[in-house]
């Protein structure tokens, strides 16, 4: 079987429309299911049939066994812990800023100082007629 991985785009649970507390016979049942709507042999039109029953397939596989799917779930675990920190990160603005170390440029001040200049030029043009 190899390494057990976790992709995001290929969540095991989410292929097979089932909870991640899901029981044995719920996974079995979901996999027949799924099987019937991407089968090849059933959906003859469909042409990525065979690359979706083997996909059914290794997701069945790897959630069936109890040593694969806990790999699996410590995996997506991992994933979902890292993604979950660094969103934290990102909407927590005084920690990214101090990483990044002090701006040259405050760029809303600049813009002020520009409209404020704009402005006393149009007032001093206004009133020296």
């Amino acid at each position: 079987m190899g390494q057990i991985t976790y992709e995001p785009k290929r969540d095991y649970y989410r292929l097979l429309r089932i909870d991640p507390e899901a029981g044995l016979k719920e996974i079995r049942a979901a996999y027949r299911a799924a099987m019937r709507r991407v089968h090849p042999d059933l959906n003859p039109a469909r042409p990525d049939s065979t690359a979706a029953a083997q996909e059914l397939n290794h997701a069945y596989d790897v959630l069936s066994r109890a040593s694969l799917r806990s790999q699996y779930d410590w995996r997506r675990r991992e994933y979902l812990n890292h993604r979950r920190t660094a969103a934290t990160r990102t909407r927590s603005g005084s920690r990214s800023r101090s990483r990044r170390g002090p701006r040259s440029v405050n760029h809303r001040t600049l813009i002020d100082e520009i409209l404020a200049r704009v402005a006393s030029g149009l007032l001093n043009g206004l009133t020296s007629s």
